[in-house]
């Protein structure tokens, strides 16, 4: 195939099969798979002799493997929705660090040079993410607007999803574990806004909801295991309001 017509993975893909590198950019990769196709062994000893010349990127005397890090798992997670970095751009790296010395253990042995620069790069990341997300709110917003939602369906009856206080009500019915204790009758009994629904629309909800709480546990739970493996044995991940 001619490597000017193959997409990005397929020139991965190709690459790895002739023993080159993948992981370049696909301008890169399709020069060195056209050089292949000329002069194979020619090819091949050039990007290996490249890669030799290239400077090996070393640590900074004082960083610690950020990558690999609870500092960073904990940073992650306070610019997400509901962090308390999240949406506040103009922070000051000097002042967020000196939040973080005097809560979290995990920040003590991080010097400042170190967690300005990933601090930075973590906001600006942030920041592309947030913006993303808006556009395509305003994208869905405009596609509601012209096919909006309908609360009932071709039959005339109400659709649970459109239906807040159902979802709500239901929602928390399953996070007190009401669904361990009734069967989904008596728990389709217990509320008059479960009742607006036939019991056979009702019952595949209760499921639905069960599977939604678990997979939301699951990552609660993955999240946690993985910020106490960065910690190490040695420390107590505490989280400080």
């Amino acid at each position: 195939m001619d490597p000017s017509s193959m997409s990005y993975r397929e020139l991965q893909k190709a690459c790895k099969q002739l023993g080159m590198p993948s992981g370049e950019k696909a301008e890169v990769l399709r020069k060195n798979l056209a050089d292949y196709a000329v002069d194979p062994e020619g090819t091949l000893k050039n990007i290996h002799q490249l890669k030799m010349s290239k400077p090996k990127r070393t640590r900074k005397d004082g960083w610690v493997n950020w990558k690999s890090h609870a500092a960073r798992e904990i940073l992650m997670e306070d610019l997400e929705p509901g962090g308390w970095l999240h949406g506040k751009d103009d922070e000051d790296a000097k002042c967020v660090y000196d939040v973080y010395q005097s809560r979290q253990d995990e920040f003590k042995h991080i010097l400042f040079e170190q967690f300005e620069v990933r601090y930075n790069e973590a906001m600006k990341k942030a920041a592309k993410r947030r913006a993303r997300s808006a556009e395509e709110e305003e994208f869905l917003k405009h596609d509601r607007l012209l096919h909006p939602r309908q609360s009932h369906n071709h039959r005339g009856e109400p659709v649970f999803d459109m239906d807040i206080e159902a979802k709500e009500q239901l929602q928390d019915d399953i996070k007190q574990k009401l669904h361990k204790e009734l069967t989904p009758m008596e728990l389709w009994e217990l509320r008059p806004a479960h009742q607006k629904y036939k019991l056979d629309k009702f019952r595949p909800r209760i499921y639905q909801a069960i599977r939604k709480q678990k997979f939301i546990n699951w990552l609660e739970k993955k999240r946690t295991e993985k910020r106490d493996e960065y910690a190490g044995p040695s420390v107590t991940f505490v989280r400080q309001s």
